[in-house]
């Protein structure tokens, strides 16, 4: 792995600005397409997930060749299939779950909150499942994460129940998606604590291959997941050929394309960054991506807050950052310590 100070700064900050861009885009086409119909979240994750398979292997046939398309399609790697499978599938469910979530009401920068909270689930479950130990630098951004995903929900809901069209059967659907999301939440954190096993276990960080074929594998392999699925993807496919009387057929479609693109875009950049730099460095860019797509999804989308959320959000990324520098903290360590050695 090529460490960040090795790197041109020019050649690193063009890389961020485009992971940046195209994942804030992303979201930016999401939203929009949910907002034109709301119950087509599965059926956006299968188009996103079949044309990032697509054209990544298309990229890979062009670095291999054309006469090794057909190895391409055995994962290189030295751990069993069943743990890139398990890691696959566990993902896959989780942005399925993931995009669910707003069916029930939620708006997009409660999503972010949550997801940028993973960190404190991560190190409660490694602490219980693997009994690993963290800093005080850790536990305070863990702490300081938990707080605020608290403060923004009571205060969500708070505004939710206190707005007089609001029936308690509307309130009963918003507190079960904010169930599931922070199940997915969990999942999430479960299966990084996964990955991080398998690597250990088996040395996969020092296998062949590259960025682009993770890419490509952890897309494919999702696939037959939403096969899985057919009812569910025929009933929302069918909703979006039932706007064709209206304007915003044709808006979906183009948001849709936009949408599949900029995944494309976002996945790959991040794939890349996490090779170029250490995993804190990627933290603190993806950090920043969700804070941008917060922002703009409050300017673009309305999307507003009270000043008790406000103060919440502000916890959640606080925290965050306290606990990326903790982990760097302890990485210079490690290193001087090396070096004395």
């Amino acid at each position: 792995m090529v460490n960040a100070p090795n790197i041109k700064a020019f050649s690193l900050f063009s890389i961020v600005g485009f992971t940046c861009t195209s994942c804030c885009s992303n979201v930016i086409t999401f939203e929009s397409l949910i907002k034109l119909e709301s119950n087509t979240s599965t059926f956006i994750t299968f188009c996103q997930y079949v044309f990032v398979a697509i054209a990544s292997y298309v990229l890979l046939v062009r670095k291999y060749g054309i006469q090794n398309s057909a190895k391409l399609l055995v994962v290189p790697t030295t751990m069993p299939l069943y743990r890139y499978l398990i890691s696959t599938y566990g993902f896959c469910l989780a942005s399925v779950l993931g995009n669910i979530v707003f069916r029930f009401h939620l708006s997009l920068p409660i999503h972010i909150i949550f997801r940028s909270s993973s960190t404190a689930f991560t190190m409660l479950l490694g602490y219980l499942i693997y009994r690993k130990k963290y800093s005080l630098g850790q536990i305070l951004g863990s702490v300081l994460m938990s707080l605020g995903v608290i403060t923004v929900t009571i205060s969500n809901m708070s505004d939710r129940s206190s707005q007089p069209n609001e029936e308690p059967q509307e309130f009963r659907i918003y507190v079960s998606g904010l169930a599931i999301l922070v199940g997915v939440t969990m999942l999430t954190s479960f299966l990084s604590l996964y990955n991080e096993s398998s690597n250990r276990i088996y040395r996969a960080k020092e296998r062949s291959g590259s960025w682009l074929e993770n890419l490509f594998y952890s897309h494919l392999y999702a696939i037959p997941f939403f096969l899985l699925l057919p009812g569910t993807l025929k009933r929302e496919y069918e909703l979006v050929e039932s706007l064709s009387a209206s304007s915003n057929f044709k808006k979906y479609w183009a948001f849709l394309l936009a949408n599949v693109i900029t995944q494309l875009l976002c996945v790959a950049g991040v794939n890349k960054i996490a090779i170029l730099t250490s995993a804190v460095t990627l933290g603190v860019i993806l950090l920043l991506r969700r804070f941008l797509s917060l922002l703009f999804s409050m300017l673009l989308f309305h999307n507003e807050m009270s000043p008790l959320g406000m103060l919440g959000t502000i916890m959640v990324f606080a925290g965050a950052g306290v606990y990326s520098y903790s982990i760097g903290a302890e990485n210079d360590k490690m290193k001087m310590k090396e070096k004395r050695e």
